[in-house]
C-alpha cells in the first residue's frame, strides 16, 4: 500500500518524461525539415566516417528557422487567447456566481471551501454553480492562475453529495490550485495548438492561387504531414498529461481531507449517476472537469481522463500517512 505522497511523486516524474516527449516532438519536426535538405544540397559529400557534412548553419536557418518560428509565433498566440482567466469560462458556460448561499447545499459548499482554503494556503476563488445540469456530478477550477481562478460546480454536486463527498470533490480542485496544474495546461494547449499551426498553414498554401495550382499542393505537402503527424502525438501527450494531474490530485485530495473513502463514494455516485456537462463550451474545456462531460474517446490515448475505476483503484490503496514538512509543490 503506498501513501499519498508516493502516489503525487509517481505522478510528478511521469508528467517530467511526458514534457520530454514535447521536446522530441519539435526535434523531431526540426530534423524531418532539415535533413532531407541538408542531404539533397550535400549529396556527394556524403561519407559515413566523416558525419561533419550533416552540419551546416545557413542550410538550418532557412529550413528548421521558419519551422521553429512558425510554432513560436503559434504556441505565442495562443497562449494569449487562452489567458483570459477563467471567470470568461464561467461566462461562457453561463454559470451563475454564488455570493450568498440559499440552500443547504450552497452553504456548505461555501463553508468547505473556506477550509479547503485554510487546509490548503489558497485563497479561496469566487464560486460559480451551473445550473443547466441539475443531475449531473462535476466541477472544475479554470483560471491561469490562483489569483484569477474560479470554482465551478454543477447543480447536481448540491443535490446529490454530503456534505464529506462535496469536501473531498473541492480538495480535489483546490490540489489541480495547488499543485500548478492550470499554468500546465496552458502550455501543453499552447504547444500543441503552436505544432498544429504547421498543419493549418499547409492547408493555407494548398488552396490553389491562380497559375501556381500544382506547386502550392507540392509545397503544403511536407506542412500538412508534419503538422498533422506532430500535432496528433503532441495531442496525445496533452491528454496524457492531463490524465497523470488527475491521478496527482486525487492524491493531494487525500492529503488534505484524511478521508479517502469520500472520494472514492464521490466518484461512485457518479459512476451510478452521470457527469455530463451538455453546452458547447464545456467541449473545449473537458480536461478541466473533474470528470469527463461527454463520452470518452474510445481510443484510450486520447481521454483527458483515467477511468473512474482505476482512479478508484488508486485512491482505496492509499494509506493516510502523518503529514511531512512541506507537501506537493506545483511544477
Amino acid at each position: 500500500m503506498s501513501t499519498f505522497w508516493d502516489q503525487q511523486e509517481t505522478a510528478r516524474a511521469r508528467t517530467g518524461r511526458l514534457w520530454l516527449g514535447y521536446l522530441l516532438a519539435i526535434a523531431g519536426i526540426v530534423l524531418a525539415v532539415y535533413l532531407p535538405v541538408v542531404t539533397a544540397f550535400r549529396i556527394r559529400e556524403i561519407s559515413l566516417a566523416d558525419l561533419s557534412w550533416l552540419w551546416s548553419g545557413r542550410i538550418f536557418l532557412f529550413t528548421a528557422g521558419p519551422v521553429l518560428l512558425i510554432m513560436g509565433i503559434g504556441t505565442v498566440f495562443e497562449m494569449h487567447r487562452l489567458s483570459k482567466g477563467g471567470a470568461a469560462l464561467a461566462r461562457q458556460l453561463k454559470a451563475r456566481r454564488l455570493e450568498q448561499p440559499s440552500s443547504p447545499g450552497e452553504r456548505a459548499l461555501l463553508n468547505v471551501i473556506e477550509e479547503m482554503s485554510v487546509a490548503s494556503g489558497i485563497p479561496a476563488p469566487p464560486v460559480f454553480v451551473f445550473e443547466r445540469a441539475p443531475d449531473s456530478i462535476n466541477a472544475l477550477v479554470a483560471g491561469n492562475t490562483a489569483e484569477d481562478a474560479v470554482l465551478l460546480v454543477t447543480r447536481g454536486c448540491l443535490e446529490h453529495l454530503d456534505r464529506d463527498e462535496l469536501q473531498a470533490l473541492v480538495a480535489h480542485e483546490f490540489s489541480h490550485l495547488f499543485n500548478g496544474d492550470m499554468k500546465l495546461n496552458l502550455r501543453a494547449m499552447s504547444l500543441t495548438y503552436g505544432i498544429l499551426s504547421l498543419f493549418v498553414i499547409g492547408l493555407e498554401i494548398a488552396v490553389p492561387d491562380e497559375g501556381f495550382g500544382c506547386l502550392s499542393i507540392g509545397l503544403a505537402i511536407p506542412f500538412l504531414v508534419l503538422g498533422g503527424i506532430g500535432s496528433l502525438f503532441a495531442a496525445m501527450l496533452q491528454k496524457m498529461i492531463s490524465r497523470e494531474r488527475e491521478y496527482l490530485a486525487d492524491a493531494s485530495a487525500v492529503q488534505f481531507t484524511r478521508h479517502p473513502e469520500a472520494l472514492v463514494s464521490l466518484m461512485e455516485k457518479i459512476q451510478a449517476g452521470s457527469s455530463r456537462v451538455r453546452v458547447p463550451a464545456a467541449r473545449a474545456a473537458d480536461h478541466l472537469f473533474f470528470a469527463d462531460t461527454r463520452r470518452p474517446a474510445w481510443i484510450p490515448f486520447f481521454r483527458t481522463h483515467p477511468p473512474l475505476r482505476e482512479r478508484m483503484r488508486r485512491i482505496r490503496q492509499v494509506s493516510v500517512a502523518p503529514s511531512r514538512e512541506g507537501g506537493p509543490g506545483g511544477e
